[in-house]
């Protein structure tokens, strides 16, 4: 499963087509890659939502805008029609070809490394079925998810970057940890836990009852599973133990399960990441079935 920016999105009720698609590419992406949900772009006075933004090393970069109920096209343009009112609506390529530009800007602003990178924009209609056959001048079939091909969206959103990107290098670790870190940024989830582990020593008096609590049992017990939904703190809670562990002189392993949540953590607290006594690295199974045996870290 990849980094997801937020992990939990929250979708509007009439929304239930960005989850579809969403959670297809959740479930087929590799773990390397990151998946961003309702990524907004300035522009000077140009406002722009990205739907769906996959970043996915040595394969590339692919804007995707989500579009639900029946889509249709003529030659007056698009139309989309849900619960028995049909409508005229923009072009959805040509959003998805204005957001993955903006994005681009954005990025050469900011970054020389990942714009350069290969890159895509494609349409997803969950509950429409596009014919195999069918094409048009600024939309092959190629850049078309449909109902019939949401259980192979990864490959297709691959597909598409190497075709729509043959001219560019696939993008890499670096350009990934440069991309979430740009793109993240804009994310108000990242960026709260960030803001909270930099406040350092008020940091104990925002704790809920529940925290302190929590935290007041980890002097006691050697092991303990912490279990919450998310943004209930279990992340904070894992960081100011291994602080106070480290502190106390203890040899200390932060383990995450994925590289993108070991790349915030890092960030999170600079100091706990290159400390001689404790560290922060991505879960490896034979690695983490070591370390709560004797002798190992805590």
């Amino acid at each position: 499963m990849p980094q997801c920016y937020p992990e939990q999105p929250v979708f509007a009720e009439d929304r239930h087509a960005e989850r579809a698609v969403w959670e297809a590419l959740r479930d087929q992406l590799p773990e390397d890659a990151a998946l961003f949900h309702s990524v907004g772009l300035l522009e000077g006075d140009r406002e722009r939502e990205l739907d769906l933004l996959v970043a996915w090393p040595g394969v590339g970069i692919a804007v995707v805008e989500v579009k639900g109920g029946h889509v249709t096209r003529d030659g007056q343009g698009w139309y989309q029609e849900s619960k028995g009112q049909k409508r005229k609506i923009g072009s959805p390529v040509v959003q998805a070809q204005d957001g993955k530009k903006m994005l681009e800007r954005y990025l050469a602003r900011h970054s020389s490394g990942v714009t350069v990178s290969a890159s895509a924009h494609l349409v997803a209609f969950p509950y429409t079925t596009v014919p195999k056959g069918w094409h048009a001048v600024d939309c092959p079939r190629s850049a078309v998810i449909d109902s019939h091909d949401l259980f192979r969206s990864a490959a297709l959103v691959a597909a598409a970057v190497r075709e729509q990107g043959s001219r560019r290098p696939a993008l890499t670790e670096l350009g990934l940890d440069v991309l979430v870190n740009l793109v993240g940024g804009q994310l108000a989830g990242q960026t709260s836990l960030l803001s909270a582990a930099e406040e350092n020593e008020q940091r104990i008096d925002s704790m809920t009852r529940d925290q302190r609590s929590t935290l007041d049992k980890l002097r006691y017990h050697r092991r303990l599973r912490v279990i919450g939904g998310a943004g209930t703190g279990k992340t904070w809670l894992a960081l100011e133990q291994a602080r106070r562990l480290g502190r106390a002189g203890e040899r200390v392993a932060l383990i995450c399960y994925s590289r993108g949540l070991a790349r915030l953590v890092r960030a999170a607290d600079p100091d706990l990441a290159t400390s001689g006594e404790a560290s922060v690295r991505r879960a490896v199974p034979p690695v983490a079935g070591r370390l709560g045996r004797r002798g190992g870290c805590r």
